[in-house]
């Protein structure tokens, strides 16, 4: 169980997701609802067997229409996030918005099994270790300057727009671009996609053409909506109820889904 926030536990700094997931494990368990995974329902069996139909079934990635993109070294997000997907060490993202930025994060920390120690945390981001223990530590608690440790890729984010991360937290927004900072990620905006082959991702930067040269090509061109019985239930005797990211994928997020999710229960 869990969609989309089994992705989004892979993320560095996301991993209290497990928690969440574990709390619904348990709570499905407690009142004895059946779950069934690994397992595809059709209309028939739905409009026959039950009361009402909840579909959340929720999204999956967005896939752009730029030629190349169905090539086997181009990926979306949900594939790239899969345990044990190889990704080379020449990487560019397509799309800069959250997704964009959380899948940068989890290739530059993909071999970190934990959270930074707290030495290699201040030696990361300039932290003086002496700051409250000794008078002749430097002002602010900062040292000369961050020593982040080399990246062991090169990523490029490339988007149409040209301000990055617009839909990032406002006060966790400039974290995450640090992070980008720290980790030599190029970040190109006002793109335009002409097309994509074996050796890279071909682009117009305000007018000029280039080449930007991959091993992996990672879609995170935003979500749609996966309703894959709504038009076959239309016609069902029974209610059907369409919530979450299946009803609408922008700007659907953890809180909205459950939420809506939360809100059908009360109203049945």
């Amino acid at each position: 169980i869990g969609g989309q926030l089994n992705l989004a536990r892979r993320i560095p700094g996301k991993e209290e997701f497990d928690e969440t997931l574990r709390y619904f494990r348990e709570e499905l368990a407690a009142a004895k609802v059946a779950v069934h995974c690994n397992r595809r329902a059709d209309a028939p069996m739905l409009a026959s067997g039950f009361d009402r139909v909840v579909l959340a079934s929720g999204v999956v990635p967005r896939v752009p229409d730029i030629p190349g993109v169905h090539l086997p070294h181009v990926l979306p997000y949900d594939v790239a996030l899969s345990p044990g997907q190889e990704i080379g060490r020449r990487v560019v993202i397509i799309g800069a918005g959250g997704i964009g930025f959380d899948v940068a994060e989890y290739l530059l920390h993909r071999h970190a099994a934990r959270p930074l120690p707290i030495a290699d945390f201040r030696r990361k981001w300039g932290v003086d270790p002496l700051w409250c223990t000794s008078r002749s530590a430097r002002r602010g608690g900062l040292a000369a300057g961050p020593a982040p440790e080399p990246a062991e890729r090169r990523i490029t984010l490339l988007q149409r727009g040209a301000t990055f991360g617009k839909s990032l937290g406002k006060t966790t927004g400039w974290i995450h671009r640090a992070e980008m900072k720290l980790g030599g990620v190029e970040m190109i905006g006002n793109v335009t996609y002409e097309r994509i082959d074996t050796g890279g991702v071909y682009v117009r930067v305000n007018g000029k053409a280039r080449l930007i040269r991959a091993d992996h090509v990672i879609l995170c061109a935003g979500q749609q909506s996966l309703d894959p019985l709504g038009s076959q239930l239309e016609n069902a005797t029974i209610p059907v109820h369409v919530i979450g990211g299946a009803r609408e994928a922008a700007g659907v997020d953890a809180e909205r889904a459950i939420r809506e999710g939360f809100e059908l229960a009360q109203a049945i």
